[in-house]
């Protein structure tokens, strides 16, 4: 079971719709509040800790935060939740993507736009860096876990690199009770492709990683199969050779265990000459 830092539920006879929103204001949350009250549904749209979009049941914006406000009963279920590039809410408190998709200047820009608290996790190669937003506004940045005036000047100019944008825990003072799921939600990504993991920096050497890294293919060379690929076409090869394998040698056993055989009836019938078991011999003297 999966513990959830960046969701929680409650019920509102506990904490009233207006103390969660006063949190989600000094917290500069980025999400959506989901509420369950008289049979009807209603949702909340909050960006860098201000309401948003406000719907309940029929109604919307201010009648249907106005009657939100006044609940004296139901649940609630907060969770924060990252804009993707087109502004919309997404579903997870982390996104992923890919430089050579979406430049990291883009991605700054994304940050500042929807005035995130967040942090900009970038890797590259056997590097690591972090760019950290505070409602928008750049407050840090670190490559390798080393506070440097230039990091983020460095971290820009990686070409081949992989990023996240993660929204921080929720603050354990935000009344109601984590959420529990079966899995964790994972990021989604920017443009619809695969997810990747984050890689941790290696810790080896410089030689060492030269030394273990293959050399780039000459342009215009043909591309090898990708390694799962051509496992997963040996595999079948090497099943068949293994059948084929075990039948030779049962059958080199089967032809081994009858040449036994023969040579031990013909022991036998030497021993005994040419009479048949069972028969009487000849008594005829001459």
């Amino acid at each position: 079971m999966h513990v959830s830092k960046n969701r929680l539920a409650g019920s509102l006879a506990d904490t009233p719709l207006e103390k969660l929103l006063e949190a989600a204001h000094k917290n500069l949350l980025t999400g959506q509040i989901v509420v369950q009250a008289e049979g009807k549904e209603g949702s909340l749209q909050i960006r860098a800790g201000a309401v948003d979009e406000v719907r309940f049941g029929e109604l919307k914006d201010d009648p249907a935060l106005a009657h939100m406000k006044l609940l004296k009963g139901g649940t609630y279920e907060l969770t924060q939740r990252l804009p993707d590039l087109g502004g919309e809410l997404g579903s997870a408190a982390a996104l992923d993507g890919e430089v050579i998709d979406v430049p990291i200047t883009a991605i700054m820009r994304h940050c500042e736009d929807h005035a995130l608290s967040c942090t900009l996790i970038v890797v590259s190669g056997y590097d690591r860096g972090e760019i950290v937003y505070k409602a928008g506004d750049l407050v840090g940045g670190t490559v390798n876990a080393q506070n440097t005036d230039d990091a983020v000047e460095q971290i820009v100019g990686w070409k081949n690199a992989r990023f996240r944008v993660q929204l921080p825990p929720l603050d354990p003072g935000i009344d109601g009770w984590p959420a529990v799921t079966a899995d964790p939600t994972a990021p989604f990504h920017v443009d619809g492709a695969p997810l990747k993991t984050m890689r941790a920096p290696d810790a080896r050497p410089p030689d060492a990683r030269a030394a273990a890294s293959p050399s780039p293919a000459p342009k215009g060379a043909p591309v090898a199969p990708a390694m799962g690929a051509k496992a997963s076409a040996e595999k079948p090869r090497s099943s068949a050779a293994i059948v084929i394998f075990l039948l030779i040698l049962a059958l080199c056993g089967a032809l081994a265990f009858a040449q036994w055989q023969w040579d031990l009836l013909g022991r036998v019938l030497g021993d005994e000459g040419t009479t048949a078991p069972g028969a009487i011999p000849s008594t005829t003297s001459h």
